[in-house]
């Protein structure tokens, strides 16, 4: 695989992490890590630090993502908790909400 292979995948890596494909995200990545296993040592030292740092960050991207997910969700089911308290609280009081 040449460099500029690499750099073709490390790019569609990059553009689907931007645009939050993270299912292409993991195809690209698997795609990535096979070429990887099998000719990483044709790759030069420059090259190989330089594809390692982007996808590091697309590495950190989909962390960030994740998290803001997380904290999203956390968010959703303490306002639903919230929501269903208060509803049973006006079924007991027999007030419409």
């Amino acid at each position: 695989m040449t460099p500029s292979s690499y750099e073709a995948l490390i790019t569609a890596l990059e553009a689907a992490a931007q645009q939050n494909d993270w299912p292409r995200v993991m195809q690209i990545d698997a795609q990535l890590n096979l070429q990887l296993q099998q000719q990483a040592r044709n790759l030069q030292d420059a090259a190989r630090a330089a594809l390692r740092s982007r996808y590091l960050r697309v590495m950190a991207q989909g962390r960030a993502r994740l998290e803001t997910l997380r904290l999203q969700l956390a968010q959703y089911q303490a306002q639903r908790y919230g929501r269903q308290a208060y509803s049973l609280f006006d079924a007991e009081t027999g007030e419409e909400a």
